[in-house]
């Protein structure tokens, strides 16, 4: 495996997961599909995992993902979101188009407050919950050498893997995980990250043992909890 990728292990067996084509396996032979090739999907096949709407959105977007945009791939998740009331839909496509410019400040925010106790090496890596449409990915991969972005909205990562192309991002990993089960070894990172993520989170409690686990000894986990008096971006949700 290249140097500059994190290693993934298997969830079932803790084995090293080799990368193909369009699947990545163990050496005992358990399998996770790659989605575009590049997207590990390590959920597909829980109970409860199946979104059949999402699901169809994900191969829509999959199918247009060469010629479409990053800019188009949201219009299409914002078509996903039609039925919602004029109000609501404004406030979500306006949040979901602010989210570079958004995370980067917020990114920033916590690296600023995190610089005055602890020492964030630049060769280290980096891991976002929740990283969504890969809003905070320009900034991380320029601030750390390796970087890894867990999302359980395949949709999300779809567009995420846009953004990066569009950027020429070449050091960050996407996953389809939940929090609770990341597929990456003990102390793995330096710093974790999650941005408007804990409060959508049923189970705190598994989340931080795992946060726990993948961070290595002196490293840093930063996170904040959105309201409607955010301070980067007001938001009534």
């Amino acid at each position: 495996m290249n140097s500059e990728r994190l290693e993934l292990i298997c969830q079932q067996c803790g084995g090293v997961l080799h990368l193909g084509t369009d699947e990545a396996r163990c050496e005992k032979g358990h399998g996770y599909l790659l989605v575009l090739g590049r997207i590990l999907d390590v959920v597909a096949d829980k109970e409860g995992s199946t979104n059949v709407e999402e699901l169809r959105l994900a191969a829509t977007m999959s199918l247009a993902f060469e010629q479409a945009t990053y800019a188009e791939l949201l219009v299409l998740l914002d078509r996903h979101y039609s039925e919602a009331p004029d109000h609501l839909r404004s406030v979500y496509t306006d949040y979901v188009r602010s989210a570079i410019s958004r995370n980067r400040r917020m990114v920033l925010a916590f690296r600023t407050q995190a610089l005055q106790w602890y020492d964030l090496t630049p060769d280290g890596s980096a891991l976002e919950l929740g990283c969504g449409f890969g809003g905070s990915f320009p900034v991380l991969s320029r601030l750390y050498k390796r970087v890894a972005g867990i999302e359980p909205s395949l949709p999300r990562l779809i567009i995420a893997a846009k953004l990066l192309d569009e950027h020429n991002i070449h050091n960050v990993q996407l996953v389809r995980a939940y929090a609770q089960h990341v597929p990456f070894r003990d102390s793995s990172f330096d710093y974790v990250t999650a941005i408007n993520v804990m409060e959508h989170v049923l189970d705190v409690e598994g989340v931080m043992n795992e946060v726990h686990r993948l961070l290595r000894s002196g490293s840093v986990f930063l996170s904040d909890s959105r309201n409607r008096y955010d301070l980067f971006l007001w938001n009534p949700m």
